[in-house]
């Protein structure tokens, strides 16, 4: 990831293989700073499952800071995919808070798990 004083990203590439059958997973990701209190992102993650399920996962969203350690947000996003063939197309509204601990008030990456993409999990 990158960080300056109104912008960080970050990006990710993920491959992996078990018993023949792969996986990619990757991602990027931004946020521009507002203000000190407030600031606006977007992402974009895709997932292909050794060809049988892909998902791509976009996102917006608008965080607002309250206090040192903890921010609220919320995200209007889109989730697109399928399992062997089959595509879909859903949109979502997630509303949530990120608490940080340690020093420097955490890590400087995000979550990049395969069941992260997934909204509601």
């Amino acid at each position: 990831g990158q960080t300056s004083a109104s912008f960080s990203g970050e990006a990710h590439i993920a491959l992996g293989k078990q018993g023949g059958n792969t996986m990619q997973l990757m991602g990027i990701g931004g946020r521009y700073s507002v203000s000190d209190k407030f600031g606006l992102g977007a992402s974009l993650q895709r997932a292909d499952l050794d060809n049988d399920a892909d998902v791509t996962r976009l996102g917006i969203k608008a965080d607002m800071a309250l206090g040192q350690t903890a921010t609220a947000f919320v995200e209007l996003g889109n989730l697109a995919g399928g399992i062997d063939g089959s595509g879909g197309s859903e949109g979502f509204v997630g509303i949530g808070a990120d608490f940080k601990f340690g020093a420097k008030h955490g890590t400087t990456f995000g979550k990049r798990g395969l069941f992260d993409m997934l909204p509601g999990l």
